[in-house]
């Protein structure tokens, strides 16, 4: 079972994470509703991995992961965003990123990933972003 802090200012994503299947190994063990909430959150739930949206009132997400990972260097944080240009993952990669997602990812497709991820301790996208993020980098990441 993958223990999941679930950081998103909109209540319906996170409700959504309550309808997954059983069989999706997932338990959302903490909610937050701001990168505020999470950094305060944190250390009662220790999660496993962290799924944060970027754009939330106050703290965004950007800055939460790096307090986040301030507070525990080894904090597994999955960006999922309704963001789908391509600055949007720079960033949240360059500030320690496991994985970005788009919110329109498909539930059971995003907690396979995050799985898989989990495991390898790898870091995780969508692939055609991947190969796009990798062919304009001066120095490609390794391939996930």
């Amino acid at each position: 079972m993958i223990r999941v802090m679930l950081v998103d200012d909109n209540a319906l994503v996170r409700m959504g994470f309550s309808m997954l299947p059983a069989d999706a190994q997932v338990e959302v063990v903490a909610e937050a509703g701001s990168g505020e909430q999470a950094c305060q959150g944190y250390a009662r739930a220790k999660p496993d991995v962290v799924v944060m949206d970027l754009s939330m009132p106050g703290m965004g997400g950007l800055e939460a992961l790096r307090r986040l990972l301030a507070q525990d260097p080894k904090a597994r944080v999955l960006v999922l965003s309704a963001h789908e240009d391509t600055a949007h993952p720079r960033r949240a990669l360059r500030a320690s990123a496991r994985g970005y997602l788009t919110k329109r990812s498909a539930p059971d497709a995003l907690m396979l990933r995050s799985a898989r991820w989990r495991a390898a301790s790898a870091m995780w996208m969508r692939k055609p972003l991947w190969l796009w993020l990798c062919s304009t980098a001066s120095h490609p990441p390794p391939t996930p």
